[in-house]
């Protein structure tokens, strides 16, 4: 009958929509996991109100949201462990230049002394070698020291003190490399005879670093200025100079042993566990 072939009709053009409300959800579904297969971890599925449909939807961008964080996390970890290993091949060329140098210089004077070559020089000769000996535990120490810290933060014993003692101590220390240069340290703000509560020994080594890149990496009549300006909770010591200064891209990573050298990344470590 006529009724029976419209309900009839009706029930395939409702079988189509259905159909096609089906359809098109499923492979909006097979579209975004084969972006997923791509390494195209940003696609997400549009949510509908077609009930199962929509909570697979909710379900599978959920598991692509992790998916992406994972992945974002491993290239992350990747990165790192490249920049890691960039900067251990770095270090230890630093390392090896560093311990080379003075040994070449000491081993170069002693066979000098040993052959009686520099007659009536030898005292001369004997404090230049103390002094490269002095350089070469220094930066053993500072190597053994960075390699504890990888792990674990320093241990510091904090007391109270004059800021000014080990402040003079390391510039009694670098006065004769001062000296060959032309070089005039000046010292404000310690009129008061200032003190702080720190680790005395590693205090002290802040500024021989700050101090020695001050003298050593700068040109001949650089003038160098230290500061002290005391603060209600915290104390602010500048070294300053008119040099030419570290460079740009290595001041970004002063953490890092690759970027202002070993002595650098020491003091921002220690100047950090304070």
């Amino acid at each position: 009958t006529k009724a029976a072939i419209f309900s009839g009709v009706v029930a395939v053009l409702l079988g189509i929509g259905a159909s096609s409300m089906i359809a098109v959800p499923v492979r909006r579904l097979v579209h975004a996991t084969g972006a997923l297969a791509e390494s195209d971890f940003h696609h997400r599925i549009q949510v509908g109100d077609q009930g199962e449909l929509s909570e697979l939807a909710v379900s599978f961008n959920a598991m692509a949201t992790r998916l992406e964080e994972t992945v974002n996390s491993l290239r992350e970890a990747k990165e790192r462990a490249e920049r890691s290993e960039a900067s251990r091949r770095q270090f230890m060329l630093e390392a090896s230049h560093n311990l080379r140098t003075p040994l070449s210089a000491v081993q170069g004077w002693t066979e000098a002394l040993l052959d009686g070559l520099v007659p009536g020089e030898e005292s001369h000769h004997l404090r230049k070698i103390h002094r490269e000996t002095l350089f070469v535990a220094q930066t053993v120490q500072r190597l053994l020291d960075w390699s504890r810290w990888e792990d674990a933060p320093p241990l510091l014993t904090f007391e109270s003190f004059p800021v000014s003692e080990p402040l003079l101590d390391c510039a009694e220390s670098l006065a004769e490399a001062a000296e060959s240069k032309d070089i005039k340290l000046s010292f404000h703000g310690l009129e008061s005879e200032p003190t702080v509560l720190a680790d005395r020994h590693r205090l002290r080594e802040i500024f021989q670093i700050l101090l020695e890149n001050a003298v050593h990496h700068n040109p001949a009549g650089t003038a160098i200025d230290v500061r002290f300006k005391p603060g209600s909770e915290r104390s602010e010591i500048t070294v300053s100079d008119d040099g030419k200064g570290l460079p740009e891209e290595f001041q970004r990573d002063l953490r890092c042993r690759c970027g202002g050298g070993l002595g650098l990344a020491i003091a921002s470590r220690l100047v950090e566990a304070h």
